[in-house]
């Protein structure tokens, strides 16, 4: 009889750890998807609208980093 009541203790240990596991892994998973709700801004030059990370200030005005837009 004890045998059995550690063998439930042990089996249930384990569940709560891999549970705890789990929900660690897909916790971080979701963090590209929050990078990916940056603001988003328009270019002045060419009207693109682009992530606020990705974009570039020249005299004031937001531009993109295509080659036409930064001259």
């Amino acid at each position: 009889m004890p045998r059995i009541l550690i063998l439930i203790v042990l089996g249930w240990l384990i569940y709560l750890v891999i549970r705890r596991v789990t929900k660690q892994l897909n916790a971080k998973t979701d963090s590209p998807v929050e990078k990916m709700a940056d603001n988003m801004v328009q270019c002045t030059q060419c009207g693109v609208h682009i992530p606020e990370a990705e974009s570039i200030q020249l005299d004031n005005k937001t531009v993109c980093k295509n080659q036409p837009c930064i001259k």
